[in-house]
Formats: structure tokens, sequence, C-alpha cells
């Protein structure tokens, strides 16, 4: 008897998890249904897009600036997409959708893409948006720091979960949130790309925007970084120049 009732009650919670999905893949996560139906839409196909050019990058021997150049090439084509709320509304949505379609990040290629696109979203919300609105989002500044943060926490599959929630007003991602909390704080080494604990991670002094798990592969990785780190560094320099 105890053995039907586990049975049961594993049946009724695989049920309502299946249940959860459906009604999270039909959900548009603060963006709209006519973005989401329409296959020919300007977002999917900007979307589409940014994916197909990160791929082909990702397929070339990879230089430390080849991210950023991606970032702002797609800016300088897509200037109009990169100043639009409703895009980033739908980048997060679409994120969040893929998020369900990939079982829960079990899947690498949607993963990568969720990650990738994420970024882009970030981009758009911390930076551009409000720079178009006036703000003050050079270094140093809350939307700089906020962009540098997200853009680390998504390099791990809790990080991943806990922005979807935030960016989006529904409730989809309520359980994930619930999971995230269970998981082990965990933080990504930009320098031998492996994950540690969050705690034991130290912040490169220079840029304060990526981080590695120890001194020596911080140096061992110096070549990597380097040219954004100092680029960094300048940009800094001349808005402590320019407020004093």
């Amino acid at each position: 008897m105890a053995e039907k009732t586990r049975q049961g009650n594993n049946a009724t919670k695989a049920d309502t998890n299946q249940n959860d999905t459906s009604a999270a893949l039909s959900c548009h996560h603060g963006s709209s249904e006519q973005e989401f139906n329409n296959g020919g839409g300007e977002y999917l196909k900007a979307v589409e897009e940014y994916i197909h050019r990160a791929q082909i990058l990702a397929r070339k021997q990879q230089r430390p600036e080849d991210a950023a150049n991606l970032s702002k090439k797609f800016a300088d084509d897509y200037s109009t997409l990169m100043k639009d709320t409703e895009f980033g509304k739908f980048l997060f949505a679409y994120c969040t959708r893929e998020y369900f379609n990939s079982n829960t990040l079990k899947k690498p290629v949607q993963r990568t893409n969720i990650r990738i696109l994420l970024a882009l979203g970030f981009l758009i919300r911390y930076h551009y948006i409000p720079l178009n609105e006036g703000k003050n989002v050079g270094c140093g500044s809350e939307y700089m720091e906020d962009l540098s943060k997200y853009n680390r926490d998504i390099y791990t599959d809790r990080g991943i979960i806990n922005c979807l929630a935030r960016e989006t007003p529904c409730k989809c991602m309520k359980d994930g949130k619930k999971e995230a909390k269970t998981m082990d704080k965990i933080g990504y080494c930009f320098g031998c790309k492996q994950e540690f604990p969050k705690d034991n991670l130290l912040v490169c002094s220079g840029c304060n925007d990526v981080k590695y798990h120890s001194r020596d592969c911080q140096l061992k990785y110096w070549s990597d970084h380097k040219i954004q780190c100092r680029l960094k560094q300048q940009i800094t320099k001349r808005n402590d120049e320019i407020e004093a």
C-alpha cells in the first residue's frame, strides 16, 4: 500500500510539473502574443540573427575582445531596437520560454543561447535604454555595477534562474527560484572557466568586472583579459577626471 501511495504521489508530482511547464510555455512572460506568434516579426528575426552571429563566432578562434565586438556590431546594426524597451522585454521573455523548452537548462545548446541572449538583454536594459534617457551609465554608476554583476551571474544555472525570475513580471519562474535557493552558491572563474564556491572567488582589482579562483589562475590567463581590463581602467580614469 505504501509503495502504491509513493507511486501515486510521484505521478501526481510529475503531472503537476508537466502542467506548470505547459502553462509557462503558453505565457508571454511580459512580452506579447503578437511578438511570439509573428514568425516574421522584427524582434524574432533580430534574436535569430544575433544567435546566428554568435554561432559563427563560436566556430572561429575567439579573441578576448570578440564577444564585446559582437554586441557592439549588433548594436550598430540594430540601433533602434537597442533603445526599444519592448524588445528588451521580448528578449527576457524569449529566454524564459527557452528555459522551459530546454527542460530547465538540461539542453546545452539552448542553455548557451539563453546566456547569450540574456547578456544582450542586460545591455539593452542597463545600458542603452537608460543612456537614451540621459542617465549616467558610466563606470561606477549603479547601472554599470548591475550590468557587470548580472553578466557574471549567468555563467551558472543558479544565476540564470535568478536573472529570469528578476527580469520577468510573471510567476512562471517561482518554482525555479525555489530550486535555486537550494543550489550551492557557486561562481565562474574567468580564467580556467570552471565553477568554484562564490565566496572563494577573487575580483580583478583592475576592472572589478571578472573573478578568478586564485591569483595564480589570474596571472596565467592575464593575456586573455588585459585588453578588456585596461580599457575599463582608462574609461574609469577619464570619468573620474571629468567629475573632478
